[in-house]
């Protein structure tokens, strides 16, 4: 294998063989092609989802092949309309390797999925990328069903007891707690609900009417509202029977 230009300059013959090796690890001691250091970029998690109106968060996370890459500058690209990037830290320097990325998605943006990526760039170094696919979920939204209640029938002298059970739904994504109020209660009932606000993660509240003595024949109607904060309100009507 021909040697450097560098080390064909040694004159073998007739240097001394010892002053000719110091030669040889002078100028053959570091190759002046080697390519610069390189960047590597990782995110976690891998993917985010975010509600409008919300925002979503990944650590990124840089590596470097050599220290002397030195400062690395984040900044994120393909961002569909209605997201923005920042970075805590947007610089990373030389002792840094870690970065917390908030996507903040505004309320009026449009569902769907986008190909964000993060990206890392260094003066002094080969510049690193990584996707960060994000799902940009439909409006938050809560649904509201109930069962049927039972014909009642009430006495000249005693109440009719009857009740109903309320099924909630909330979209994909959305978590928070909802409140649950009757309305348009008929004159001399009471109509209670429990709980009155539905945990995340539980669906269903019960729903006990309590028809008073000498109510007419008759179809009557209440209402039953949820409220979540960051979706529209939801209602069921509840049609209670008295025979």
């Amino acid at each position: 294998m021909p040697l450097p230009a560098a080390c064909r300059r040694i004159a073998f013959p007739i240097a001394p063989l010892g002053a000719a090796l110091a030669l040889l690890a002078a100028g053959c001691s570091s190759d002046p092609a080697a390519p610069p250091p390189v960047l590597t970029v990782q995110a976690a998690p891998a993917t985010l989802s975010v509600l409008p109106g919300g925002t979503g968060q990944a650590t990124v996370t840089v590596s470097r092949s050599a220290p002397s890459a030195g400062t690395v500058t984040l900044d994120a690209a393909a961002l569909p309309a209605g997201v923005t990037a920042a970075f805590a830290p947007a610089v990373l320097t030389a002792s840094q390797t870690t970065s917390t990325l908030t996507l903040t998605v505004a309320a009026g943006a449009t569902a769907g999925q986008f190909p964000v990526t993060v990206r890392a760039t260094s003066a002094t170094a080969t510049a690193g990328s990584a996707a960060i696919p994000l799902t940009v979920l439909p409006p938050a939204s809560v649904g509201l069903a109930a069962t049927v209640p039972t014909a009642a029938i009430a006495g000249l002298s005693t109440a009719a007891g009857t009740s109903s059970t309320i099924t909630l739904t909330r979209s994909t994504g959305f978590t928070a707690p909802v409140e649950l109020t009757v309305q348009n209660v008929p004159a001399g009932w009471t109509i209670t609900v429990a709980p009155t606000t539905v945990p995340t993660g539980t669906t269903s509240a019960s729903v006990s009417i309590s028809i008073p003595a000498r109510t007419a024949a008759g179809s009557y109607t209440f209402t039953v509202r949820g409220r979540a904060t960051g979706a529209p309100d939801a209602t069921v009507v509840i049609t209670q029977a008295v025979n």
